[in-house]
């Protein structure tokens, strides 16, 4: 006996959110995968733009979303992630599963029977997120974007660390320093972030293939070839792969309906997308004391002079016209230093006297280009002593910037 039209199937996970409507033949009948960037609401309403709410009856979540959405069932995320792949696979030895915060793999004996499973641990390296996170850093608009120049190279990669996003960030940093290219870098991220992965739940493991790769960052090619290698074994992925929780949540709700163990929970109609959404809010539970703001001192930065050149923030502390010069007896032109700190998203520098006074402070975007930023504020440090009829700059710089810095300066000085 039929007794409902559609099904939706909803998975919010830590940075996406799936949806799946599904009728009650179990064909697939819309899907939707977004990121919500902690917009629940708005994020669920763009991602059922195109589905008729009035036509669904029932509505099945996994638990990461029950406390969001209204519906008539909810089930563990990994039931859900297994049963999407028994209705699309059938057979099959492991899964894979990587998402946003989160990876796990679940293992099955000879009869289909699930055997364990290995997860990360809390840390997000290796994750969905961990590779946003590095996008942002290397200026570019999303993951999507990283894995596609990761595909695009074919030239040596950097060593990157992926087991920290910390340690991650300096590897960056001496990429960039060292030459290397964003599709080489992007590649070398994704081939740490397989090894990661690998590492963590491959070793030891009775493993059966196929290996079905789900998740998120299944839809990474780049990190698919380096697990691949790794492994020596193909992994199976399909066009749906990202959409296995909010999909399998929809099959075990039609399970348990065609078993009559549903029967007698109401159906809910639902009309518009705030019919899906629960309104109800959860009393907040305070364990500790409220946190007290009291303010440090803080330094006066503030500047006898500044400007914006060619990108280069410029802030004058001291009028060069004004400096003692007295303890210099020579009466000859007193030399000044340069400091300079390439970070992953600014460089700084900073002109200092020889009685170590702080003349002038030159801040701009790194943008994954440092010897471009580097020589962004040379210009307008030399502009400056042309300005300022300064007479001699000597650097002083970073051990880590020595080979970079010095190449650059020796030309121009």
């Amino acid at each position: 006996m039929q007794i409902l039209s559609h099904i939706l199937g909803i998975d919010i996970g830590s940075v996406s959110i799936s949806v799946v409507l599904v009728n009650s033949n179990k064909d697939i009948i819309n899907t939707s995968y977004l990121f919500h960037h902690g917009n629940i609401g708005s994020s669920l309403e763009k991602a059922s733009e195109n589905i008729d709410l009035s036509q669904i009856n029932h509505v099945a979540v996994t638990s990461s979303s029950s406390s969001y959405v209204n519906n008539n069932a909810e089930y563990d995320q990994l039931v859900s992630i297994i049963r999407a792949c028994k209705y699309l696979h059938g057979n099959f030895g492991s899964i894979l599963n990587v998402g946003g915060e989160k990876f796990n793999l679940s293992l099955f004996d000879t009869d289909q029977l699930y055997s364990g499973s290995k997860h990360n641990t809390s840390c997000a390296a290796g994750t969905g997120s961990f590779l946003d996170q590095q996008a942002i850093r290397l200026g570019l608009e999303s993951s999507q974007q990283l894995s596609k120049k990761a595909l695009s190279n074919f030239s040596q990669l950097p060593d990157i660390a992926t087991r920290c996003a910390v340690f991650a960030k300096t590897d960056l940093i001496h990429a960039q320093q060292e030459g290397y290219s964003i599709p080489q870098i992007c590649d070398g991220l994704c081939k740490g972030l397989a090894k990661n992965i690998f590492n963590t739940l491959f070793s030891g493991a009775s493993l059966r293939f196929p290996i079905i790769f789900c998740g998120g960052v299944s839809k990474n090619l780049s990190v698919k070839k380096h697990l691949e290698k790794l492994l020596q074994e193909k992994l199976t992925t399909d066009k749906y792969s990202n959409l296995y929780g909010a999909l399998g949540a929809a099959l075990c709700l039609i399970d348990e309906i065609s078993q009559n163990s549903l029967l007698q929970k109401k159906s809910i109609k639902y009309n518009v997308v705030s019919d899906l959404l629960k309104t109800e809010k959860q009393e907040k539970k305070v364990f500790y004391p409220a946190l007290s703001l009291s303010f440090s001192e803080y330094p006066d930065f503030k500047a006898y002079e500044s400007f914006i050149y060619e990108d280069v923030e410029t802030d004058i502390y001291i009028d060069p016209v004004d400096l003692d010069l007295s303890h210099n007896s020579n009466s000859e032109p007193t030399d000044c230093y340069i400091g300079v700190d390439v970070g992953s998203t600014s460089t700084k520098s900073v002109i200092m006297t020889d009685t170590q006074e702080v003349m002038a402070g030159f801040y701009t975007r790194t943008a994954s280009k440092p010897v471009e930023a580097i020589l962004s504020i040379l210009k307008v440090q030399e502009r400056l002593k042309d300005f300022r009829h300064l007479s001699s700059f000597l650097e002083s710089m970073s051990g880590m910037l020595k080979v970079t810095f010095c190449a650059i300066l020796n030309p121009m000085y």
